[in-house]
């Protein structure tokens, strides 16, 4: 097989090309394309790593083939291959090129990861424990593996195990505000409303700007019958998104809970205003609310 590219095969080898400059700096690469062997099949790798963070798959498939081709037996650009594949909506090739990769190599824990994410895709979630695990297994001090075999067990109802994975992935990321989330549902899940505050809590101070947690931490003041500081969460996520009636109808129900009827009526007025509820809707809100769940 003829492995030389020829420096100007697409639009995207001309020099002048965003995609390609970037590519070239991630390599470090300066003057001419390489357009043979290793160092080619490394920077159409970069290539195609760019296109697919442009989301442009297409593109970046072509590249990742370019990359195999170049170096067929670098089980890292097949697994890259695999990632385009099932981007691109391409399970069946993606398989392939996953499995490939294993073969041609000593086991990359990407290309486990590749294929929990598929199993995932068809609702396979046990096969995908099984990879994940083996990715874990292989990179035990990668985070991201840890998060991803905590999803699994948590779908398969595993909360337990699901727990300790996150609790490692926080030893690794401690600053990932996401992993702090995650263990705060697991613990929710499983009626640990104490500790599922306090990693509510760390992931609002981790990201407070992030919505949807201080929504969550408001909901679990509730169901703790902390009304006010149900009140000051929900007002985070007021002052970030104002014109979220959804956000001043829960903001509402935590000041019902708290006594304070007049919060309660201009929340629910600003609310209406954004028409974000109607009457069963706010008495289910209330009732919700009431009952803190």
């Amino acid at each position: 097989m003829d492995t030389a590219v020829p420096p100007v095969d697409t639009e995207l080898a001309r020099q002048e090309s965003p995609e390609v400059r970037e590519a070239q700096s991630r390599m470090g690469l300066t003057g001419d394309l390489p357009t043979a062997g290793a160092a080619a099949a490394t920077f159409r790798q970069h290539l195609g790593d760019v296109l697919a963070e442009k989301d442009d798959y297409k593109r970046a498939l072509a590249q990742y083939k370019r990359a195999r081709d170049l170096d067929p037996g670098n089980a890292q650009r097949l697994t890259r291959l695999g990632d385009a594949y099932s981007a691109a909506d391409m399970p069946g090739k993606a398989l392939r090129a996953y499995q490939q990769a294993l073969r041609e190599g000593d086991g990359d824990p990407e290309a486990f990861v590749g294929l929990g994410d598929l199993a995932r895709q068809v609702a396979n979630t046990p096969v995908a424990v099984k990879e994940y695990r083996r990715a874990v297994k292989l990179q035990p001090k990668r985070a991201y593996y840890r998060y991803k075999l905590a999803i699994a067990l948590f779908v398969v109802g595993a909360h337990e195990e699901a727990a300790a994975e996150l609790k490692e992935a926080i030893s690794l990321a401690p600053r990932d505000a996401y992993y702090h989330f995650l263990l705060g549902e697991v613990h929710l899940a499983c009626g640990r409303l104490e500790e599922s505050v306090g990693y509510f809590e760390r992931a609002v101070e981790l990201a407070p700007k992030d919505e949807y947690y201080s929504i969550r931490l408001g909901a679990a003041y509730l169901r703790g019958n902390r009304p006010h500081d149900a009140c000051r969460a929900f007002r985070n996520s007021v002052d970030l998104s104002p014109e979220n009636g959804g956000y001043r109808v829960l903001l509402a129900s935590a000041h019902a809970v708290a006594g304070d009827d007049e919060s309660e009526r201009q929340e629910l007025a600003r609310a209406g205003r954004l028409g974000a509820y109607d009457a069963d809707f706010v008495k289910r809100i209330k009732r919700l609310a009431a009952t803190g769940r």
